[in-house]
């Protein structure tokens, strides 16, 4: 019979069986009610639930005269099995009794009749299990007394925890708080409670029930207990869990004597309950003191055996063993700041003080770490690691697996980047199954699942529009339908299919123009319908053919091109073609051949007495350079002047020139073989045979407040720095005449000898070039630009199911911001290694309505970058900081103490009921009355930030500030920390006075 039986479900007689029906109805609905009572219980809901489903089968069978006599018969053949099962369990616990005593050659009486008592068998059954002889006691044993140590807490914390189905991971078998918060009992102090709060947390955020009942009553033991009666506790689980030993230890000791052997056999049974051979012997030896029982030649202080205990399930191994053969977990634990090797047991190291007791909880951490990362729920494996790194700093393993973590993040920002990517060119389906293949990732990322409802919006409504156009006859009509979703969904493959029926017409009127060092490229758009792209092909030597003849140099909806990079000399074709979806025009605009011509680049001048030396970088492609010379002036042409010998490809040494007079270059680059060379147009420069002074190397300008601060480096030569709305034409090593260095612009006012601060409009670029020069020549270094990097602006954020959704206003012109985040501070840069960072495109941000995350109970701090290019250069802003706070602020309360007696003394005095990083702060006075702001006042000092402030601090202001009639605030140096810590003066204005 698999399910339980009714008579004995139902505690009825099945030897006097009942005929009265009512009778039994009766006994169904009281058990019916009783376990409807119980449907809540936190230990026996699960069993009442079942006998509750079985009513029905309960009613049909015992209202049954026959069925319910073949019940009672099972009842009793039940009965019947575990009267047996308990006979045969009292015989393995007589031999197991009869084993340790029988280690001395006989047995007493009076254990014989302590053993008839203790497992409620007859002599007769107890001696039928004994093969030694059976003597008489010499004397009797006196009455026994109990060890007193207090166990009633453990016995019900044990309760609470087997109602609510905890288990002991001890081999003792008695649940203790160590297994309700699931760590090592070796565990510090402040794991203990770290462990307890965070349960706590955890069952706030529960429904109440009875089973949370009794969790919160065991989680309230744990801070009490742990925080003052750990010992004590400690002492109670070793005398709960040695128990069982008492009879034992009572049917042993029945002729008030204990042989050694005896006490040896004792001592490993105990061992196997877990408790070491130390404290089972102090259990026994106790025990036996208290009710003046002889132990042996009471001689236990024989070498006992090295064995080892673990320190996580207590189970007590062989002295050669390395590993619990229970749990699995070492047994002697190397520690990870002095490398000592110590037992699992202790709760430090003894060589250093660590907390090695903590070890087994930090790999636990780094095995759940280890899982998250393996399923690539990388921002928890990441914060995992981190814990373990707080406390076990030298880890390797864990700082190994945090570069697989940057890896992997690496990974995860590129792929999410190319998914974003697909996003903004309305590729949906293709970024659909790049989500796919993320589907752990998704799970963690709120960005994610924003994009995948995007991309499912947008892919229903192709797939609608697809369903229409299948339904119409007309083509022309179902045409349009499929452009529609070609616009919704770009890479629809349906619609691709079918649009490729009807190519797009080509671009119009294809205009090249050939520059220095560009070519240009400018058509006429398609006619036809829909969104179209324009493909730009490039070939060298011979015609674009057709659609894919080529590079492919650029394919969007611009209608215009600028190549500059084509090898320099060498002809090349182009060629655009209209592209709708995938299918492209089926001709195109084609013009060529066209040369680019570029010039050398990066050219510099170095002039000694007799020499001048010339320096560039050659384009690519070219075949030779060729430098003209004429004295007096700058050579018009190539043929306009002498053509220098022993020009390289990267420069030329000129040697023939005469000190003191002027002369001028012109460096032409030639492309192509002699026979059909083409020349560039030449750079010209000109130079005397004089001492140069040397270039200024880096100077620093940096925006402060209304200006932009300068400071230069150390020189022999005298320096300038001057400064324009527009850049400078000069590159670094050119040079002038000193005459002309007024026509430049302005010039910083060095009032020191090489910093100084420039009150500019900071709403325009601002070009810096630094100039050296002696009596007749000035040469320029390398230009400086301050620009006004545009920020977003309106920074919000809102909450919604649990995701936490950031908004901001983008500048004009910007398409792209780099969104950077961390929990302590903000990023200082786009790149800040402690942050996590995500790039988001304009066009996403629409999509999705905003950057969305997670929202976990901390506070965040966000900067936005925004992103634009200028030429190759990719350029980053400051930043726009914004706080997200989650987490209750901190109120700092402060008041200004001051002193005359015997020497003039000012001290700010702050306080906080917790331990607080603190924010930079500064302190303003104001006569008459304390200050409103910071600009409503004068500045007296400033308390630097990022210092740990433990409840109090004091900080001495220089006493030349002690006045009368003044009043002193402090405020936030930057005002974006006044969400997090609030100040608060601690009186009224008395508290502020200076004096």
């Amino acid at each position: 019979m698999s399910r339980k039986n009714f008579f004995l479900l139902l505690e009825m007689d099945f030897n006097n069986i009942p005929e009265d029906e009512n009778e039994i109805k009766n006994k169904i609905k009281r058990k019916r009610a009783e376990w409807s009572k119980l449907r809540n219980h936190p230990g026996r809901s699960t069993e009442a639930k079942a006998n509750l489903e079985l009513v029905s089968e309960i009613e049909a069978v015992m209202l049954d005269p026959d069925m319910r006599l073949e019940e009672a018969e099972a009842a009793r053949e039940m009965k019947k099995r575990e009267a047996l099962e308990k006979e045969r369990e009292a015989f393995s616990a007589v031999d197991k009794m009869v084993q340790i005593l029988s280690v001395r050659g006989w047995i007493y009486e009076s254990e014989v009749a302590d053993m008839v008592k203790s497992f409620h068998l007859s002599e007769s059954q107890v001696k039928s299990r004994i093969s030694l002889p059976v003597k008489a006691a010499s004397s009797k044993q006196n009455q026994r007394r109990e060890i007193t140590v207090d166990t009633s807490k453990a016995k019900k914390i044990a309760e609470l925890c087997e109602n609510i189905g905890v288990n002991s991971v001890h081999p003792g078998g008695v649940p203790s708080l160590y297994d309700f918060l699931q760590v090592s009992p070796t565990s510090s102090l402040d794991t203990l409670l770290e462990t307890a709060d965070e349960k706590y947390k955890e069952l706030s955020k529960k429904r109440r029930d009875a089973k949370s009942e009794y969790e919160t009553k065991l989680q309230s033991y744990c801070k009490s207990i742990f925080q003052r009666e750990r010992k004590e506790y400690d002492l109670a689980l070793i005398q709960l869990r040695l128990e069982s030993l008492k009879e034992t230890i009572q049917i042993a000791t029945s002729s008030s004597t204990l042989d050694d052997i005896v006490f040896e056999q004792i001592v490993k049974e105990g061992m196997s309950l877990g408790v070491t051979q130390e404290e089972v012997t102090s259990f026994i030896t106790g025990y036996c003191a208290q009710n003046h029982i002889t132990v042996g030649s009471n001689n236990n202080t024989k070498k006992q055996k090295k064995l080892k205990q673990c320190g996580h399930c207590g189970l007590v191994n062989g002295e050669h063993d390395k590993y619990c053969s229970r749990c699995a977990n070492e047994l002697e634990v190397t520690c990870s700041s002095c490398k000592s090797i110590v037992p699992s047991t202790a709760h430090v190291c003894s060589s250093c003080g660590f907390e090695v007791g903590d070890l087994y909880k930090w790999k636990k951490v780094i095995r759940e770490a280890n899982y998250h990362l393996s399923v690539d729920e990388v921002e928890i494996a990441e914060r995992l690691y981190h814990q373990v790194l707080s406390r076990w700093t030298d880890n390797v393993e864990v700082k190994k697996k945090l570069m697989e973590v940057q890896r992997k993040q690496q990974d995860q920002e590129s792929k999410i980047a190319r998914i974003m990517s697909l996003v903004e060119n309305k590729r949906f389906y293709a970024a659909r199954s790049e989500l796919l293949r993320m589907k752990r990732t998704i799970e963690q990322s709120v960005t994610l699942k924003s994009i995948e409802e995007v991309c499912r919006d947008h892919i229903l409504s192709a797939e609608s529009l697809l369903k229409r156009a299948r339904n119409l006859q007309d083509e022309n009509q179902a045409s349009q339908y499929y452009m529609k979703a070609m616009e919704i969904a770009a890479d629809c493959k349906e619609a691709n299919d079918m649009i490729a029926k009807w190519p797009p017409e080509s671009p119009k009127s294809l205009q090249v123009t050939p520059r220095a060092a560009e070519i240009h490229l400018k058509w006429q758009p398609s006619e036809s319908p829909g969104t179209i792209h324009y493909r730009v092909l490039r070939k060298k030597g011979s015609e674009v053919l057709h659609s894919t003849d080529g590079e492919i140099i650029q394919e969007n909806v611009k209608s215009s091109f600028v190549d500059n990079s084509a090898e320099g000399g060498a002809p090349y074709f182009y060629g655009v073609f209209a592209v709708r979806g995938q299918t492209v025009s089926e001709k195109g605009m084609v013009q060529g051949p066209f040369l680019r011509r570029p010039e050398v680049a990066d050219v510099t001048i170095h002039q000694d007495d007799s020499v001048i030396e010339l320096n560039w970088t050659t384009p690519k492609g070219a075949t030779s350079v060729e430098v003209w010379r004429k004295e007096g002036a700058v050579p018009t042409n190539r043929q306009d002047g002498t053509k220098l010998k022993g020009v390289t490809l990267d420069g030329v040494k000129d040697d023939t020139v005469t000190f003191g007079k002027t002369y001028g270059f012109r460096i032409v680059v030639r492309y192509g073989t002699e026979e059909a060379a083409t020349f560039s147009e030449g750079v010209s420069l000109q130079s005397k045979a004089i001492r140069l002074p040397k270039v200024v190397g880096d100077f620093t300008i940096k925006r402060e407040g209304n200006g932009v601060f300068v400071e230069i480096p150390e020189m022999n030569d005298e320096v300038r720095i001057y400064y324009a709305n527009q850049p400078f034409t000069y590159k670094k090593g050119e040079t002038c005449p000193i005459d002309k260095l007024p026509q430049l612009g302005d010039k910083v006012d060095f009032s020191e000898k090489k910093a100084a601060f420039v009150k500019v409009n900071l709403r325009k670029p601002l070009y810096f070039i630094p100039v050296s020069f002696n009596e007749e020549v000035a040469v320029f270094g390398e230009m400086k630009v301050s620009k006004d990097h545009p920020e977003v602006s309106n920074i919000f954020h809102k909450v919604e199911q649990n995701s936490l959704i950031v908004q901001w206003i983008w500048p004009d012109k910007i398409k792209r911001v780099i969104v950077a985040y961390r929990k302590d501070a903000f990023p200082v840069s786009h790149d800040d290694p402690q942050a996590t960072k995500i790039q988001i495109e304009k066009g996403s941000y629409e999509l999705l309505d905003g950057y969305k995350i997670s929202s976990r109970e901390q506070d965040y701090y966000f900067t936005i970058f925004t992103v634009y290019e200028e030429g190759d250069d990719v350029i980053y802003s400051n930043g726009e900081q914004y706080l997200c706070l989650n987490t209750k602020p901190v109120e700092i309360s402060y008041e200004i103490n001051t002193s005359s007696f015997f020497k003039k003394k000012i001290r700010v005095s702050l306080s906080t009921d917790t331990a607080v990083t603190l924010p930079g702060l500064v302190l303003v006075k104001k006569a008459l009355s304390p200050p409103t702001s910071k600009t409503d006042g004068k500045e007296i000092y400033r308390i630097p930030g990022n210092e740990e402030m433990i409840r109090t601090m004091q900080v001495d202001i220089p006493s030349e500030h002690f006045e009368k009639n003044m009043y002193a605030r402090l405020f936030f140096i930057n005002d974006k920390e006044a969400p997090k810590v609030r100040l608060q003066p601690k009186g009224g204005k008395d508290v502020l006075r200076l004096w």
